[in-house]
Formats: C-alpha cells, sequence, structure tokens
C-alpha cells in the first residue's frame, strides 16, 4: 500500500502476490440471484504502472475483504469478495497536486463463470436432464457447481429429454436452461483464512433456498439466520444494522403468460392459452398433446411431468414480479440470501411481522483517503463510506416461496 498508509476498510490480495502498492479506495458492487455479480475496484497507487504489468492482473484470482466499523465504533463487519480479473482500466492521475501523483486504476472482478461468454459452442444433447447439462458445460470448463440436495433435486427432470446448443455462448445457453424450468443460481463468497484467498461457490437450487456468504464481526458475535428489525426501534444492538429508507411496489401483473420460451416451438397452439386467458388445467392439456408427439421415445408421464415443471417455473415468477421490496442501508450484512423479518413496517402498530429474502443488492463503499497522496482540499477530509440498496422478495407464510431466474423473475424484474 502507498507509504504503508492502514486501510481500515479493505484488504485486497491477487494469486502469487504481488500489487502491494495498490491502495483499494472505492468499491462499487452489483450481485443477486441468477446475475453474475460485477465489483469495479478503484485503486490508488503513488506508482505509474506500465500497460504490460496491468495486463499481468488480467484473469488472476483475486480476493477482496470489506470491512465495516459499527456504531459502537469499536466492532467492525467483515465479509468478501473473491474472484478473477476480467478488466484492468488506467485512468491516468487521481486529482494530484505538483508535491505527488496519485495514479488511478479501476479493477473489474467477476466469477469465473463469466469466462464462459466468450466461448460459443455447438452440441446437441440427446437423453438427458437440463441439471446435467449443465454440470457437464461447467466441468468441461473446469467451473465446479454446487448441485447439493439441501437445494436441488434432480429426480424432478426428465432423463430421455433433448436440446440443441447451436453457436451460442456457453453462458447464454446455460442461463436458457435455467429460465426454462425457473432455476436459480448463486455464488456464496466464504471468509478467507489469513492472508490466502478465498475461493467461490457456485449454488443452483430448484427451490427458495440458498447459501448466504459469510459475515464475520470482531466481537465473535453469531449471525442468525433470521435478523429481526423494527420499524420503531433506533436500537443498533437489538436490530442487528441501520435502515434509513423501505418502499414496497405492488406491480400489476398478469396471471397468465405469453409462452416466450419453450420447446419444440414457442409459436404453436391456442392463442387463449399464450394470453393466459384460461385456468392452468386447460393450458397444460392444449400442450402435453403436442410435446407427445415430439418426444416420440419418451413416456407420456415423463413429458408431462417435464411440461409441469416449465409451466410452474412461469407461474411462480408471474407471481413473485408482483410484490417486490426495496430498501436502502448503511449494512454489509444484507447481501442475496439473508433473511430478516420486519415488525411495525411503515409504521404498523399490530403484532404482525413481514418476512423477507434479499435477491440482489447494489453497494458502494470507500475507505479513507491515504494521508501520505496529496489531493485537491476536500478530497483527503472525506471518510468511510457504505451505502447499500437491497431488493428483496416476500417470504412470508402465504407468499410464493420459489424465486425464478431470467428476465420475469423476482424483484429485480418486474411486470408492469
Amino acid at each position: 500500500m502507498p507509504g504503508n498508509t492502514e486501510n481500515v476498510m479493505f484488504a485486497l490480495r491477487f494469486a502469487g502476490g504481488g500489487f502491494e502498492d495498490l491502495y483499494p479506495y472505492e468499491l462499487f458492487l452489483e450481485e443477486g440471484f441468477s446475475k453474475t455479480y460485477r465489483g469495479e475496484l478503484s485503486v490508488i497507487s503513488g506508482k505509474l504502472h506500465t500497460r504490460e504489468e496491468l495486463l499481468e492482473l488480467l484473469d488472476k484470482k483475486v480476493s477482496l475483504n470489506i470491512s465495516q466499523r459499527l456504531g459502537d465504533e469499536k466492532t467492525r463487519r467483515t465479509r468478501w469478495v473473491h474472484g478473477i480479473v476480467t478488466s484492468v482500466r488506467s485512468h491516468g492521475v487521481f486529482l494530484s497536486t505538483k508535491l505527488q501523483d496519485a495514479y488511478w486504476y479501476v479493477i473489474t472482478i467477476e466469477p469465473e463463470i463469466a469466462r464462459l461468454r466468450y466461448t460459443r459452442n455447438t452440441e446437441s444433447f440427446y437423453k438427458v436432464n437440463p441439471v446435467d447439462i449443465i454440470e457437464k458445460l461447467l466441468n468441461r470448463y473446469s467451473i465446479k457447481g454446487n448441485f447439493d440436495q439441501k437445494y436441488i433435486d434432480r429426480r424432478k427432470y426428465g432423463q430421455r429429454l433433448m436440446f440443441e446448443q447451436v453457436e451460442t455462448p456457453v453462458l447464454d445457453f446455460i442461463q436458457n436452461l435455467l429460465y426454462l424450468y425457473g432455476l436459480s443460481y448463486t455464488f456464496c463468497h466464504p471468509k478467507a483464512q489469513g492472508t490466502s484467498l478465498g475461493e467461490t461457490g457456485l449454488y443452483f437450487s430448484d427451490g427458495e433456498r440458498f447459501p448466504l456468504s459469510d459475515i464475520a464481526y470482531t466481537d465473535n458475535r453469531k449471525v442468525p439466520d433470521s435478523i429481526a428489525f423494527d420499524f420503531l426501534s433506533k436500537d443498533e444492538g437489538q436490530s442487528i444494522w441501520k435502515m434509513d429508507a423501505w418502499r414496497q411496489t405492488d406491480r400489476i401483473g398478469t396471471d397468465g403468460l405469453e409462452l416466450t420460451a419453450s420447446y419444440p416451438e414457442s409459436g404453436r397452439g391456442n392463442h387463449e392459452w399464450r394470453r393466459g386467458d384460461t385456468n392452468e388445467k386447460d393450458l397444460f392439456h392444449n400442450y402435453n398433446r403436442m410435446f407427445h408427439g415430439y418426444f416420440r421415445e419418451a413416456a407420456e408421464k415423463e413429458i408431462d411431468d417435464d411440461l409441469k415443471l416449465i409451466l410452474d417455473a412461469r407461474y411462480r415468477s408471474m407471481e413473485l414480479a408482483k410484490t417486490c421490496w426495496e430498501g436502502e442501508a448503511e449494512n454489509l450484512a444484507l447481501a442475496p440470501g439473508a433473511m430478516f423479518d420486519l415488525s411495525h413496517f411503515y409504521g404498523a402498530r399490530d403484532s404482525a411481522k413481514l418476512t423477507a429474502l434479499v435477491s440482489g443488492i447494489k453497494l458502494r463503499a470507500r475507505t479513507v483517503w491515504p494521508p501520505n497522496l496529496a489531493v485537491v482540499p476536500g478530497v483527503a477530509a472525506e471518510g468511510e463510506l457504505i451505502t447499500l440498496q437491497a431488493e428483496c422478495i416476500d417470504f412470508g407464510k402465504t407468499a410464493t416461496k420459489r424465486f425464478c431466474s431470467g428476465p420475469y423473475g423476482g424483484a429485480y424484474y418486474g411486470i408492469d
């Protein structure tokens, strides 16, 4: 780090070491269910790096600690982000004086699966199920996907189906399969031990449960399974975090679905079916006859069960898009997969609690400026900053407890 200045918020490490002069200053991180997370990390250095030196960072494994000071000014909470460096940008001199230059670089951190955006493939998959296809493709590119039985049930999916990939980026093909069946994925960032690098976990789910990235506290408090928050209380010791503002959006949706992606052809079938003007039983009946004729070698029940998975995914996706909670907080514990209970939501005086599941966040974190790097007045006076926008889905007793990936899934993409 420049001049051995202590960084109170960030700790940055690369595989193989090196680049100790880089001082992590500001992070913009976006992550959520069925999204490849992306972190844009601004680093400052008193050293001007050549293009050849910066190119050495590309594709390196990287770990970043993010530490937050709590209200007592003594306790800190920490979470981690691991991945690979997918791009490096040089922005020249950062607000310098003639006394000393501060050079500004931006490093992009993404998961290893992001490499598959740029790999195209043509292949036929016959007599397999969609989960096995995804696992096969990941293994081919040495990416480990976790299909733990706690999160996914392979027995649901037909073993004699056919899928065709034609000159499609591998990541797009995987995401299309996930969307079709309502499968989701998430990334889990475990605690990095000492000065070592952590390894991101990629998990798949066909339901509503996902692993949570590790959170650690300097006072060794335990992170609860579901965090309680009372809107009428400002006691951080009771609420675990500070929340500034929350909004609920009840969108106008459609109690049906115009079919835009299915197999073998999305354009066939009666118009009432695709507009959602008939009930689910009729919709199923209209389409399963066509599929039975297409998959002649598969048993009718196997096709029926597979079609039911697709229809169910579409309906649940539409239901979840109707209720969206959005909030702002100064809290690193709000990560995808976090569960929390809200009491006195919007000032309600009854004892009812609302339960929410965090489906995505946008985080901005900035640390103090290193005092040995001279800058224009005002910048050095800026202190630590953490702002976080969270999007959540209703997880209460009466809610549909299913997150579906894709452009109509969950809180990220509403149906307006």
